[in-house]
């Protein structure tokens, strides 16, 4: 079997065991924060508020069509730059992340699939025999 054929057999199996959600649940937020600025999540507590607002009117305005579960732990700013709450951040970031393919792409690219196999990691049967004899 060629390296070749050895890497396309273990990329395919590493392809067939790739894990949209859980890849998001762990990346998701730092994907966003690169990728997509504008969608970013934050802690839905009074200092992230005043942190975010530090003018009163600003919070006012971003609360008067607020869409707010007050038990929701999240919350972002829709394109008119009001409060809508979350509960789950990883469905949010699914929710969000319309493209799997760049997903994938943005989280080789960062280095998190150390498991990916690469091609220099395959020799091809022949190269080893002759190292044998």
């Amino acid at each position: 079997m060629t390296a070749q054929e050895k890497f396309n057999e273990a990329h395919k199996e590493w392809e067939d065991n790739w894990d949209f959600s859980s890849m998001v649940a762990q990346y998701g937020a730092e994907y966003v924060s690169e990728e997509r600025p504008d969608d970013m999540l934050y802690e839905f507590n009074e200092d992230e508020i005043n942190n975010l607002f530090p003018d009163p009117w600003d919070a006012f305005t971003a609360g008067a069509y607020a869409e707010v579960n007050w038990s929701d732990d999240w919350f972002f700013l829709d394109g008119y730059g009001n409060i809508n709450t979350v509960r789950d951040a990883d469905k949010y970031y699914q929710d969000i992340i319309d493209n799997e393919d760049h997903f994938r792409q943005w989280c080789s690219d960062s280095g998190y699939f150390e498991d990916e196999p690469e091609l220099d990691d395959f020799d091809d049967d022949e190269e080893e025999e002759e190292d044998e004899e």
